[in-house]
């Protein structure tokens, strides 16, 4: 590893084929009037950039699907019972972006 390595780089080189994945569910919202619940109603997480935060993004254009590798902080977790299931949420500061979406013709 050189100098210039950064930590996301690193992980990705470690990763190797240990790799998983998982896909988002899809949005889920409640029918009718019922009060939007955890067990009826589900907002995929959305990732906000600027051209400050990520130059890449010039790139990018709507519709396009895109690999992104990200490394995180976590700043606050918090869990909680709800009905019966225990549900976790946390914040997560962005600390470093790649784009590793494939090239055309690759």
């Amino acid at each position: 590893m050189n100098k210039t390595t950064t930590p996301l780089q690193k992980a990705m080189e470690n990763a190797g084929k240990k790799v998983k994945s998982r896909k988002i569910p899809e949005k889920k919202q409640s029918k009718g009037k019922d009060l939007c619940t955890p067990d009826n109603c589900y907002y995929p997480p959305n990732l906000y950039l600027s051209d400050k935060d990520f130059p890449g993004i010039e790139n990018f254009a709507v519709g396009q699907k895109v690999q992104l590798a990200i490394s995180v902080e976590v700043t606050s977790m918090n869990l909680r019972e709800e009905n019966g299931q225990k549900r976790v949420n946390c914040d997560l500061k962005l600390t470093e972006i790649s784009d590793i979406t494939p090239k055309k013709g690759a």
